[in-house]
């Protein structure tokens, strides 16, 4: 953001809108108020264990596929405006 910014003359979120993924805390910083996908780490990792521990047990290497939900941080870096987000 700050190359676009200082050297390309971006107006953020004008001429480009900027998001971010895992909404650590420097997202709120009040230079950068970055867009962002909220993960819930904890339970990522979790699963992550269980699917790994099961796994040994069973003595499989299964694909396993598990949704877990993220949340949309909307801040000032993108326009806002109703998104549908998956």
């Amino acid at each position: 953001m700050d190359v676009a910014r200082l050297e390309f003359k971006l107006r953020i979120p004008e001429e480009l809108q900027v998001i971010g993924f895992d909404d650590i805390p420097h997202t709120e910083w009040l230079n950068y108020q970055l867009t962002s996908f909220q993960q819930d780490f904890s339970r990522l990792s979790g699963e992550s264990v269980k699917i790994i521990v099961e796994q040994i047990a069973e003595q499989s290497a299964s694909l396993v596929k598990l949704m877990i939900p993220i949340k949309f941080i909307e801040r000032n870096t993108t326009k806002k405006k109703n998104h549908n987000i998956i």
